[in-house]
Formats: C-alpha cells, structure tokens, sequence
C-alpha cells in the first residue's frame, strides 16, 4: 500500500543525534477512527484526498486502501446511523450481500462523511435489467453512487486474474449504470467499494489497477478495504 511517511533517524543511546552516515527510517503516517464497535486504519491525508477527487478532481479516478477491524462479534451488534439501518431495512436486489453494503455507507459516513441519499432500489433508471448501483450519497455537495463488491477466494489463492475479472466487470457495471440512471438521481461519480479478504489481495488489485486501460477506469474512485474480525461480511 503506498502511504505517505516521516523520515525519523536512528538514534544511539547516549548520542544527541544519530552519526552522519546513519540511513533514514520510514515510518508510515496512519490515522485511526475509532469507534466502540470497529476501527478503521488509513494513511493520514486520505480522508482530504478522497474528499477532494469526488468534489473537485470529478473527472480523475483514484485508487485508495484501508483497513476494517471490527470489534464485534456479530453485525447486529454494531450501532447503525440512520442511513445505514434505512439500507438494511430497505429491500435490495437479492443477494446475500446486504450487510458488506450496510457496513460500506457506515465506514464512509465515518471517514468520508457521507450522507445517504438513496438505497439500491430507491435509484431511477431510464432502462430495466442493467447494472445498478447500490446507494447513492452525498459527500460535500457532490451526489456519488456507490458500488459495493466482496473479494475472496473459498479454496485456493486469490490470483491476479481473478483480480482482473472482478475489477472489470465491476468497473464496467459502474460505467453502465452512471449512462442509465434517470437525471432525478443522477452522480456525478461513482465509488466502486470492494471488500477485501487479505492484506495480499488488497496489494493484487492495486497492481492489476494500475495496468487498466484509462477508459475503463473512467471517472471511477476504487477503495479497497481490508477485513479483520468480520468474516461474515462475505457470507
């Protein structure tokens, strides 16, 4: 994950400062929300990054990671903010995947501070039977749709080909529903979430990220999460 660092020079016992010739240490800047039911870890300035690609940089995408550490046992034990218990109460799409979305909007009202505009099926579509966007919020005055995927693998290693199929066909799905929602509820981005397993799978996605094509990217802001402590989230 590339973050931003301080330099801080090894010191000696009994030496004011450390000799000419000694090398830097890096040492990664991360900050932490923390909240009685989950933590989260990120370099210092994403929250302002991320911030700044949706309200200002609308036509640059963006790739960011960071961690979820949940100190609960079960999600049900989580205290949800009004727009993340509208989702979960609202009926979606199908899919067993209601709380990675529920748990996606109260991990960026967090950090993000977004706000809930619509849940997946309150969204207006000029068309039937495409892609969908599964919420869309406000972060500053920029309407965002938001997409929310899981990555992990049940047996074997999550590859970079497995990376590769999922961005794709999830970038495309993002593009896909931005063309066709209805103007009532149009974004003027979109954040693709993905909810990731392992630390190494994180890493795969920024490489195979980087490799993409600049079309499929689009406008599109990526962030990857990675999990600890909350298995069924990709249950």
């Amino acid at each position: 994950m590339k973050m931003d660092c301080e330099v801080i020079r090894p010191t000696i016992p009994g030496l004011a400062s450390s000799p000419p010739e000694s090398e830097p240490v890096l040492v990664p800047q991360r900050t932490r929300s923390l909240r009685s039911e989950f933590m989260v870890t990120m370099p210092t300035n994403q929250a302002p990054r991320v911030h700044r690609n949706v309200t200002e940089d609308v036509f640059e995408p963006g790739f960011e990671m960071n961690e979820f550490k949940c100190l609960k046992q079960k999600p049900q034990q989580i205290a949800l903010s009004e727009g993340a218990q509208r989702i979960l109460e609202t009926p979606n799409a199908g899919g067993n995947s209601v709380w990675s979305e529920v748990l996606s909007f109260e991990l960026f009202k967090t950090i993000y501070r977004m706000q809930l505009l619509r849940t997946e099926m309150e969204i207006d579509y000029f068309f039937q039977n495409y892609n969908i966007t599964d919420y869309c919020g406000l972060v500053g005055s920029t309407r965002v749709g938001v997409s929310v995927t899981r990555a992990m693998k049940y047996k074997g290693i999550f590859t970079e080909d497995d990376a590769r199929i999922l961005l794709k066909k999830k970038l495309n799905g993002v593009i896909e529903s931005t063309k066709n929602v209805a103007e009532r509820d149009a974004w003027q981005k979109q954040i693709l979430h993905v909810w990731a397993q392992e630390q190494y799978i994180a890493d795969i996605f920024k490489s195979v990220y980087d490799g993409l094509v600049d079309s499929l990217k689009a406008n599109t802001m990526v962030v990857v999460t990675v999990v600890q402590n909350a298995d069924w989230i990709f249950k």
